[in-house]
């Protein structure tokens, strides 16, 4: 994964790009007081959650939340 770009960083927000190659995945986490907005720039891009189990595809211009 190429280093990612951080556009806005706050005590509240932050805004980052993270370029992925195919295959490539970020490590699995969560939050216990935050929801991550997923926005697909350049994809397909699958996005995986747990509890439930879930897989989405995202493809340009869509997004997803991953809630708390």
């Amino acid at each position: 994964m190429i280093k990612p770009e951080i556009l806005i960083e706050t005590q509240d927000v932050r805004v980052r790009i993270m370029t992925l190659e195919s295959g490539q995945a970020t490590a699995w986490h969560y939050h216990t007081e935050i929801t991550d907005r997923m926005f697909c720039l350049d994809g397909p891009v699958a996005v995986e959650y747990r509890n439930p189990d879930q897989r989405i595809e995202l493809v340009n211009g869509q997004c997803c939340d991953v809630a708390v």
